[in-house]
């Protein structure tokens, strides 16, 4: 964990909206976040990038070279992330890890530090397949052949009355599959599932409700 991160973390555990400094103290917590380029360009520098931080054409390349290495087409605006001041979208942040050859840890530590955000929404076929792919050592070039074995979810689904999917459950079976074909077998038989999502969310909303209703 990086100083910076170390440094949000432990300013978010001791903020109160009940302190008196609380609104200095959250504006000091806004000044440690770093711009999403100024992230992208440290974590290619701890992997061996070595061109000054503003220098677009060698992140360029160095990005290029990444993902050649792995067989990938790299996005043709990659040289322009490092300036970027907000994170790119969550697909290419997965071509990032895979150029990278980063495992399941790397990836999460990756959408922590560079992102912002959580790894492996796997309530989304996507993610859940790029978890399998990752966790097994297979490539970019594969995830997407595996996706395109799995048919499309139907988008804006409700969440179910009676039998639910967590995503507590999707992990649990993508991290058991042995090989695609189980997991492909898995995502096809429950696909209505991944039309839908929040299901721990609303849980908590519903269990919230009615202890306020029985007062």
């Amino acid at each position: 964990m990086d100083h910076k991160t170390r440094e949000l973390e432990e300013l978010y555990m001791t903020l109160s909206p009940v302190e008196d400094d609380y609104e200095d103290r959250l504006r000091e917590a806004a000044s440690l976040f770093r711009p999403f380029g100024e992230a992208l360009y440290d974590f290619m520098r701890e992997r061996g990038h070595t061109g000054a931080p503003g220098d677009e054409k060698a992140a360029g390349r160095f990005l290029r070279d990444r993902f050649r290495s792995r067989g990938m087409e790299a996005d043709p605006r990659c040289r322009q992330w490092i300036s970027h001041t907000r994170p790119f979208g969550r697909e290419n942040a997965y071509s990032v890890c895979f150029a990278f050859g980063l495992n399941t840890e790397e990836t999460e530590d990756f959408f922590r530090r560079v992102m912002l955000q959580r790894a492996f929404d796997c309530h989304t076929v996507n993610e859940a397949v790029y978890r399998f792919c990752i966790r097994t050592g297979r490539g970019w070039n594969e995830a997407k052949e595996i996706l395109a074995r799995v048919p499309k979810p139907e988008k804006g689904g409700r969440i179910p009355e009676g039998d639910k999917l967590y995503t507590g459950a999707i992990l649990n079976e993508i991290d058991r599959s042995p090989d695609p074909e189980s997991l492909v077998a898995y995502l096809t038989d429950r696909i209505g599932d991944f039309s839908y999502r929040g299901v721990t969310a609303s849980d908590s909303v519903v269990s919230l409700w009615e202890m306020i209703r029985r007062r």
